[in-house]
Parts: structure tokens; sequence; C-alpha cells
């Protein structure tokens, strides 16, 4: 079984940000929906961040496999 891995996990995480993005600012001009925006884009930004810190761990994972590193290289 083929490994997937963090980054791929977090590309697939990048349609749902970006709609969250989009619509939270759509819902942002909209002065009934203004609280909707800000989660949405409070969401995002979860999202964002969790992607990025997917991104990290990945090539931090990476890096140790291209150096030789056994266990203990993330800490």
């Amino acid at each position: 079984m083929k490994n997937v891995g963090y980054l791929m996990f977090a590309f697939l995480l990048f349609p749902l940000g970006l709609f969250l993005l989009i619509y939270g600012v759509v819902l942002l001009r909209a002065a009934k929906y203004r609280k909707t925006g800000i989660m949405l884009i409070i969401l995002f930004l979860a999202i964002a961040l969790m992607a990025l810190t997917l991104w990290m761990v990945d090539s931090r994972l990476e890096e140790c496999r291209l150096l030789g590193i056994g266990a203990g290289c993330i800490g």
C-alpha cells in the first residue's frame, strides 16, 4: 500500500480552504451575513495553518530520509 503522506493531505485541503476564503469575503461584503463571513475566514485561516504545519512536518521528514537519520529525527 502506497503511503499518501502529509503533503498530499495538505493539497486535498486546498480547495476547501479556497472555497471558505472566497465565500467568506463575499459574505463579509453583505451586511446581513457579516458574522458568517468572519467565521468562514477564521476557518480558512485554521485550515491554512494546519496545511502549513503538515507541509513543514513532511519536509522535515523528507530531509531526515535524505540525510539517513533514523528514529528521533523530529523533536
